[in-house]
């Protein structure tokens, strides 16, 4: 029987991991679908749903550099989540005073994302410090199903609304509902985040060595393939809502299938690192990500678009968690340094690949052949992350078991046999000599 504290301890953080949910469901995703229904020049879209993030990057660019500024990973985490917070007031406010105030918009989001992506690193540090090792895989899984689930519920629940019109005085009640849940989030850190520091220094002594990889490389081959993966993404929304001209009934049920996927999903994603496969998980992740903006210039009907969905949540579900944990393993001794770096280049990407697309979109004014290009290109750039990785004797092609793994993800399991390799029940065991990735 597990260890009644450890549980509670987790189920803390799976708590947390609600009301992070929450916020991104009443944020980021609708603020999406507000500038994709907008009117808007492609460049000035891209701008939108881009630089807010670049902002971001840069501050998790200087917290690898400022973190010594803080006492504990606790610190920094609640800091970094107080800005965010602020950042969701200040677009509250500006659409319940003008619909159309884009700057004071800008600069909320800007806000958002500082905050949001500075707050990651320190939180996984928290995270990684406070669960035992040989149950991350379980628990980080379990923790992104939840975000995925309570994102999902805030999409479709604000469809409802969405159908009768969007305006300004809707998004302000929205994003004040996802301004509340990420100060119950923050409250959450600041109150059982504490341990961290302690624990860090008493396994720093016996921590296992860290990787002989550069950070810096890894950080630019993972920037090259977001960049790929940006050309397209910052424009299915705009796609969607005012090239095919899709209800926000059926744009709201095409969104929430990659949450529905993700959900039912990332228990074998788990199951499967479990087994340690994380590369041939993440070989399968890669190919798909490259594989689905090519067919989406194929066709439009709403079925086809909904089994690209299916495949794209999948898909990302692995790849996210993997390249979070791949990070984890590799640098235990420098989590929160490491993985700042990490993700800013990945944001960094993401913004260069949007502002790129923005300017492609501009110049052939098809959709389709953007979509095209970006699918291209990601198959490209990400087969070179996974050469890089082998190239540093991190992943092997031949000792892949492509279809294995692939079986293993879409395998679908009873509800309370995934529920219980999530929830932290007391009674719950796990098998001894568990392989942990």
């Amino acid at each position: 029987m597990q260890n009644p504290s450890k549980n509670s301890t987790a189920l803390c953080w799976y708590i947390e991991a609600i009301c992070l949910g929450v916020t991104i469901g009443f944020s980021e995703v609708l603020l999406a679908i507000y500038y994709g229904s907008m009117d808007l020049d492609p460049i000035l879209l891209a701008v939108f749903m881009t630089v807010p993030a670049a902002f971001g990057a840069i501050a998790q660019v200087a917290l690898t550099r400022l973190k010594n500024l803080f006492t504990s990973a606790r610190d920094l985490a609640s800091a970094s989540i107080a800005v965010q917070i602020t950042g969701l007031l200040t677009m509250c406010s500006a659409l319940a005073a003008n619909d159309s105030d884009h700057a004071m918009m800008f600069v909320g989001q800007c806000l958002y994302w500082i905050g949001g992506m500075t707050s990651s690193s320190p939180t996984q540090e928290i995270l990684a410090n406070n669960i035992e090792a040989s149950r991350h895989n379980r628990f980080f899984s379990g923790r992104a199903m939840l975000m995925t689930i309570l994102t999902l519920i805030c999409n479709l629940s604000s469809a409802r609304f969405l159908s009768a019109g969007l305006n300004g005085g809707l998004m302000s009640h929205l994003l004040a509902i996802a301004a509340a849940a990420r100060g119950i989030s923050l409250i959450m850190v600041m109150m059982y985040g504490g341990r961290a520091a302690v624990i860090r220094e008493r396994d720093s002594r016996n921590a296992p060595q860290e990787a002989i990889v550069p950070i810096f490389k890894l950080s630019v081959a993972m920037l090259l393939f977001r960049c790929a993966v940006n050309l397209s993404s910052p424009f299915y929304s705009a796609y969607m809502l005012r090239d095919i001209r899709l209800d926000y009934s059926v744009y709201s049920l095409l969104t929430a299938i990659p949450l529905i996927t993700k959900s039912i999903c990332l228990t074998n994603w788990a199951r499967l690192l479990d087994d340690n496969r994380k590369f041939e998980g993440l070989a399968i992740a890669t190919f798909a990500i490259g594989m689905v903006p090519v067919l989406w210039a194929v066709g439009a009907s709403p079925a086809w678009l909904g089994t690209l969905q299916v495949i794209s949540g999948l898909s990302w579900a692995g790849f996210d968690l993997i390249s979070i944990l791949l990070v984890q393993h590799m640098y235990p001794r420098s989590i929160t340094q490491k993985l700042g770096l990490f993700l800013a280049f990945s944001s960094i990407g993401s913004v260069l690949g949007g502002l790129l697309g923005g300017v492609i979109l501009k110049w052939l004014g098809s959709y389709h052949a953007l979509f095209a290009i970006s699918g291209v290109l990601r198959l490209a750039t990400g087969f070179g992350l996974l050469w890089y990785l082998r190239r540093h004797h991190l992943f092997r092609f031949q000792n892949l078991r492509l279809r294995s793994g692939l079986a293993t993800l879409v395998t679908v399991r009873p509800s309370l046999e995934a529920a219980a390799k999530i929830l932290p029940l007391p009674a719950k065991k796990y098998p001894r000599g568990q392989k942990v990735a």
